[in-house]
């Protein structure tokens, strides 16, 4: 995943923000899969999708990675 915007004001004080967003588990669920409840950061959008769509895609590195 890239990074994304941070918060603002940051919610961290040393200044990790635009890494620490939530992770993409699924693109169709309500906060991409990560929490039912409301994460600190939001959700970022993702080349190729989230966790659940990349398991979908041949040609994305996750397959080779569970193998």
């Amino acid at each position: 995943m890239a990074d994304g915007p941070g918060g603002d004001p940051p919610y961290d004080r040393v200044g990790r923000d635009c890494h620490r967003h939530p992770m993409r588990w699924d693109d169709g669920a309500p906060q991409a899969g990560f929490t039912s409840g409301h994460p600190w950061l939001p959700a970022i959008d993702v080349s190729g999708g989230g966790v659940a769509q990349e398991e979908r895609d041949g040609d994305s590195v996750l397959p080779y990675i569970a193998t």
